[in-house]
């Protein structure tokens, strides 16, 4: 089994790669939420952890601030 974890803003992820797809399939950890990311390899991955979690950040900012 081929697995990432990532660390970005106090957020964790973690990720599988998917032999079905043929990509890793990851989702932010220890939010309410579920969140899914996607990447064909590591480098992808990772942008899209990080992209996944900013677009969260930004949203429940915008959520909350109502």
């Amino acid at each position: 089994m081929n697995t990432a974890k990532m660390n970005y803003r106090g957020y964790e992820g973690c990720a599988e790669w998917d032999t079905d797809s043929g990509e890793y399939v990851g989702e932010i950890l220890d939010i309410k939420e579920k969140i899914v990311y996607t990447g064909s390899d590591y480098t992808e991955l990772v942008s899209n952890f990080i992209s996944a979690v900013d677009h969260y950040c930004v949203t429940w900012e915008v959520v909350n601030a109502f």
